[in-house]
This record gives C-alpha cells, sequence and structure tokens, in this order.
C-alpha cells in the first residue's frame, strides 16, 4: 500500500479565513530581522500597553493541526479573538478562567534556534496589551537581566543591614549563598562576587578612619564666648590653612573641630551643588586615612593622636591645605590629600611652666612670640627645628587652652606677640547648655535623628562661614541670664546675630523645661528593669487641695516662720529674692574682625538686683522651699490622723 502524500501545512491565517491571506511579514524575515540578536528571561514580567501593530494574528508561525494522538509535547498559542475592553490583573485573571478556542501548534519549520527569536519579534509586533517574559537583546550582551535601580538599592541596603560583619569562618561564602539561592531573599540570583566584594568593604571600615555623617551640632551650638573670642578669629583662614588645637583637656577641643569640620563639608558639598550629607573622617594615627582619595568636601580630624610623634614632612602635608599634591606615608600605601581640603589637628601637650602669668583685672593681654612657642614645642616632634616649626606657623592657626587663659594666632612667620584671652568666670566649656542635652544623647548612643532644626541651624553656620570668608563686620555675641516675670523660671538666653534672615538666638531654661521653638534631641529611652519595679507616689490634684485646706485649718492662729538660707553657696542667709525678676549681662570685650552692636530692645524690663549684689541660686531656693513646705503638711496631717 502507497504511503499518503505528504500535506502542506496549514498556516493559522489559512485556517481563520483561507480567502484572505494577509501575510504582512514571513518566519524567514522574522528570522532576518532578529540576526545578531538573544532571547532574555525577565526577572518580572514586563507589562505593555501599546497600539496594534503592523504584525497580524495571521502572521504567526502556528498551524490548525493540534490532535490528542500527538506522542510529543507540543509548545502551542492559545488566541482569543475578538475581546474589546480595557484589561487589568482582574480581567486577565478572568481570561485565564474563560479560555476558549482551540490550540494551535507553533510551527518554526525546523528553525529551532532562530525560529523562537523569530516568534518573539513577531509578538512584539502585535502590539496591544502583552505581558512579556522574553525580550530580544544583542547576542554579545550579558544574558542576566538588568536589574531596577530600586531594586539594587534596596539590596545593598539589605546587606549592610543583615549581612555578616565578619569572616573568620567563611561566613560570607555561607550567607551569600543562602541569599542568591533563597527566592524571597532580595538577593536572589545576585552575582556573588559582587556581594562578597561589598561585604568585604564594610568589614575593611574598622581599619580605616571612621567618617561621621550624623553630626547633629553646627556653629550655633557653641558658647558666644567661644564665637566671639575662639572660633569666629579662624574661621576666615580654613579654605587655605589648617587648624591646630592644643593644650588642656576637657575644654571641647574635639566637639568644635567637628563641628568646624561639618560646615566646612556642607560649604562645599553646596558649592559643588552635590546632595551627600556633610560628613568628615577622624582618626588618631595619619596612617587610617589611607585607602581613600582625598577630597575637599571631607576635611579630616587628626584627634587624639601622637602630633609629638610625627616628622616634619608628615605634619607640613597635612597643614599645606592649600598645596596641591599632599601625600603622607602609611602601610602598603599613602595617604592623599586634596587641594583646598581642610585638616584639624588636635593635641594635649604644651610647657605649663613657660607661659606667663596674666595681671589680675584684666580680661587679655599679649605674650611674646618667643613665650609662645616655649608653649607649643612639647606637641611637636624632637626632630623639629625651629624653621620646620615656622613652615607650620605659616601653614596653620594656632589655638592654645592653658590653665591662665586661650591664646589665638593666624598663620604667617611674623614673631609678633600672640593675644590671650582669658577663661569666663562661670563656664569654661565651649558647647552651650542649649546643645549639651542633644551632645550628651550623641555620646551615649541615644541620638535616633538629628535635631528639627538641624538645617535651619546649619543655614546660620553656612552664613556665618560666608561671612567671615568675605570678612565681613558681625555683630558680637552675648550671654543674658535671668528670671521670667511671670513664670519665675529662671533661664539663660545666649544672643546670637541674626543673618541672611535667620535667627541665631537660643534660650536654655535651668528647669529642663525647653520651648517649642529649641532644638530638641529625640532620644530613644529603655526602661531599665530595675525601675520598672519601683513604686512611685503619685498625689492627685483633689487630695492636694483637700490636704492644703487641712493644713490651713490646722495652722489657724499660729505664724509659720520659713528661713531662705543659702549658706552653702556663700551667699548672704538674709537676702530675700523681691517680686522683680534680676539679671546678669556678660559683655565680651571686643574681638578682632568684629564690631559690637548694642540689641535694639532691652532683653527683659524693669531689672531690679538683689540688695547684697549677688545673683541668687532661685533653682536651689525654690527646690528647698518646697521640700520644706511638704514635710511640713505631711507632720501635721499626721498629727492629727493619730489624734
Amino acid at each position: 500500500m502507497a504511503s499518503e502524500a505528504p500535506r502542506r501545512p496549514i498556516s493559522l491565517a489559512q485556517s481563520i479565513d483561507e480567502a484572505n491571506l494577509d501575510g504582512q511579514i514571513t518566519l524567514d524575515e522574522a528570522i532576518g530581522n532578529t540576526d545578531g540578536m538573544k532571547l532574555q528571561f525577565l526577572e518580572k514580567p514586563l507589562i505593555v500597553h501599546k497600539e496594534a501593530g503592523a504584525v497580524k494574528v495571521g502572521d504567526l508561525p502556528a498551524k490548525d493541526e493540534l490532535d490528542d494522538s500527538g506522542k510529543k509535547k507540543l509548545q502551542f498559542l492559545d488566541v482569543i479573538m475578538n475581546h474589546k475592553g480595557n484589561f487589568d490583573f482582574k480581567e486577565i485573571e478572568k481570561l485565564f478562567l474563560m479560555v476558549h478556542g482551540r490550540a494551535l501548534e507553533i510551527n518554526l519549520q525546523k528553525h529551532f534556534r532562530e525560529g523562537s527569536r523569530a516568534l518573539q519579534h513577531l509578538l512584539e509586533g502585535l502590539g496591544g496589551f502583552q505581558v512579556r517574559h522574553m525580550r530580544l537583546i544583542p547576542a554579545g550582551s550579558s544574558s542576566k537581566p538588568p536589574k531596577e535601580t530600586e531594586d539594587i538599592r534596596a539590596g545593598f541596603t539589605f546587606i549592610k543591614q543583615s549581612g555578616p560583619e565578619e569572616s573568620s569562618e567563611g561566613q560570607f561564602a555561607e550567607w551569600t549563598e543562602e541569599q542568591v539561592n533563597g527566592p524571597n531573599s532580595p538577593l536572589f540570583k545576585w552575582d556573588r562576587g559582587v556581594i562578597k566584594e561589598f561585604l568585604r568593604n564594610l568589614a575593611d571600615q574598622s581599619s580605616q578612619a571612621k567618617t561621621i555623617k550624623d553630626w547633629p551640632l553646627t556653629l550655633k551650638s557653641i558658647t558666644p564666648w567661644a564665637l566671639n573670642h575662639v572660633v569666629g578669629p579662624v574661621l576666615q583662614h580654613i579654605l587655605e590653612h589648617a587648624i591646630i588645637w592644643i593644650g588642656r583637656s576637657r575644654v571641647g577641643k574635639s566637639p568644635i573641630s567637628y563641628i568646624i569640620s561639618a560646615v566646612t563639608s556642607a560649604f562645599w558639598l553646596l558649592r559643588e551643588e552635590r546632595d551627600d550629607k556633610p560628613m568628615f573622617p577622624t582618626c588618631n594615627h595619619l596612617d587610617y586615612f589611607r585607602k581613600e582619595k582625598g577630597r575637599r568636601t571631607k576635611p579630616r580630624v587628626f584627634d587624639d593622636g601622637n602630633l609629638n610623634l610625627e616628622h616634619p614632612a608628615s605634619v607640613k602635608a597635612v597643614t599645606e591645605v592649600s598645596g596641591i599634591d599632599r601625600k603622607t606615608m602609611a602601610r602598603y600605601n599613602a595617604s592623599s590629600y586634596a587641594k583646598n581640603q581642610l585638616c584639624q589637628i588636635c593635641s594635649n601637650p604644651y610647657d605649663r611652666s613657660a607661659e606667663p602669668k596674666m595681671a589680675e583685672g584684666i580680661q587679655s593681654d599679649l605674650v611674646s612670640f618667643e613665650d609662645f612657642y616655649k608653649i607649643v614645642r612639647p606637641s611637636f616632634h624632637k626632630d623639629f627645628d625651629e624653621e620646620d616649626l615656622m613652615g607650620i606657623f605659616k601653614r596653620a592657626c594656632f589655638v592654645v587652652f592653658t590653665d591662665i587663659g586661650v591664646y589665638v594666632r593666624h598663620p604667617g612667620t611674623i614673631r609678633a606677640p600672640v593675644r590671650r584671652v582669658a577663661w569666663p568666670e562661670d563656664d569654661f566649656g565651649m558647647v552651650s547648655l542649649s546643645a549639651r542635652p542633644t551632645y550628651a544623647a550623641y555620646q551615649k548612643g541615644n541620638l535616633r535623628q538629628l535635631p528639627a532644626n538641624h538645617a535651619k541651624n546649619m543655614q546660620w553656620s553656612l552664613n556665618l562661614l560666608q561671612a567671615a570668608i568675605d570678612q565681613e563686620d558681625v555683630p558680637l555675641c552675648s550671654t543674658t541670664r535671668g528670671r521670667e516675670l511671670l513664670s519665675g523660671r529662671t533661664f539663660l538666653k545666649e544672643i546670637r546675630p541674626e543673618l541672611a534672615g535667620v535667627e541665631g538666638t537660643t534660650i536654655h531654661y535651668f528647669d529642663g523645661v525647653t520651648p517649642t521653638n529649641q532644638d530638641t534631641a529625640l532620644v530613644h529611652k529603655f526602661k531599665s528593669v530595675k525601675s520598672s519595679n519601683v513604686n512611685v507616689k503619685r498625689e492627685l490634684e483633689e487630695d492636694a487641695r483637700n490636704k492644703a485646706s487641712a493644713f490651713k485649718k490646722k495652722l489657724a492662729g499660729r505664724t509659720l516662720h520659713i528661713n531662705l538660707s543659702s549658706t552653702s553657696d556663700g551667699e548672704n542667709a538674709d537676702a530675700v529674692p523681691g517680686t522683680e525678676p534680676f539679671v546678669t549681662n556678660i559683655a565680651p570685650p571686643e574681638t578682632v574682625h568684629a564690631t559690637e552692636v548694642p540689641s535694639a530692645e532691652p532683653i527683659i524690663p524693669n531689672i531690679a538686683p538683689t540688695d547684697d549684689g549677688q545673683d541668687m541660686d532661685v533653682e536651689s531656693d525654690d527646690a528647698g522651699l518646697t521640700q520644706t513646705l511638704e514635710q511640713v503638711i505631711d507632720e501635721e496631717m499626721g498629727a492629727e490622723a493619730t489624734d
């Protein structure tokens, strides 16, 4: 019996409408159009809304000869014709449940490699609503699908927060394999080399200088006295010169240097029109500044290191801020410093015996250059000769803190006397009282985010820095201590000039209550286990009134004598506070490049001092009075209950 003659394949167009064969493009033409390309599977489906394309359904390489007798797995198409309406995901779900019609076999005509990409080309040419799982890319490109920018950022954030911090036992490799093979992981199908390299970079941070990006203080956080006499005179030099802080500890060298670095970083970031956060690295050895390119947007602070062990060449390179090519020796490499990159050095050693005494009753005087040279000499290496140290004097501003006062020397080689300012009588710290809670929370690690007014304070600091660089006359700052008329609360008002519309004045209340317009640090506090078991007595307002009325009845016809004294503070025991407030004005002396401008209106009207002319600790007196009254009430009520 003769075999059956072969039949011509029936195309999709012929099976639908044999009279109208539209055939805009053939499979061979599609293969030619996709020559040099390949298919890439997408990690996420790509949803496309397009107008109807030039390719018609009849152009698809399909045939209507699918039956149940076939033993092979066949690739087929489901074509739903004449469906009108807007497509959405719910509609697509309905379509899957409403599948009808007949399955059509794909006929690649033995072009299995080329036919697959040709079919993708034809399907994309159909247009309309499509959910694509593949796309055509050049044959020479990588087959790995590209990742979205948001997915990449989310992946690196996940590595920072959840990745291992060491690999002493192979944690990097183990964790990486778990993540790239976990379908629910943000790092699913990521490149293993990228993950391990990022983990190594994070681990290497511990061997380099620590970069601080969340410093909460600004120039507005400095006391008026320090702004007038310490920080203000050196701000105009920071673009071309370094700053060396020398002398006694616990006066604020580190926070002041950090503040200046953060403001300088913000200044250069604005100049370069960059959106990065102000940042600066700090370390106690110049070697730790390696592995990072120097740039002026990231000032450096050499803090708590051994400056007296650094050789002249290294110190000269660090302090040459305006230099073009600056490098210092480091392990296996060198540390580089960019032009105009501010560097600050904090050092403690100085010669107390070489400092001359200050005459009594004066706030400032001049000290000869020879004496100043002897005072700072212990902070430098023994290899420094006089000319080497003069080279440092030329490159850097010197601020020296001694037991007697503060020295500020401007850059230069002139052997002129150096001005010395005496310490204030009440407070030696340079961080403002209003900013100390924020600074304390930052040191303890309890500061969750920057203060609410940090951006405004940074803008005021930038305005002050620009005014100093332009050598403009800025009004002096001052401090006022007083008590409110109505509430009786004592406060400290630090008056700073308004710069370019930004207010600089802050108020600190000694009772711990801070106005709503002041900086408040958002601190995350935890309840201790010990304090959770302590019973605290809380008196209701109604019980307090009943207690007071009973106390008045009990004392009917009797005289209550209460003596107010503060003998521990050396004050007059007979001094009784008046009904009017008192205030003490601290007027700073005139400084270089600044003019004193009187306030337009008085801070507090009707000022009346105490009889002995001394300040009184109102806070401690109020506390003592309250405690005495409570004791008397408790004793009388206890006696009444006994009767």
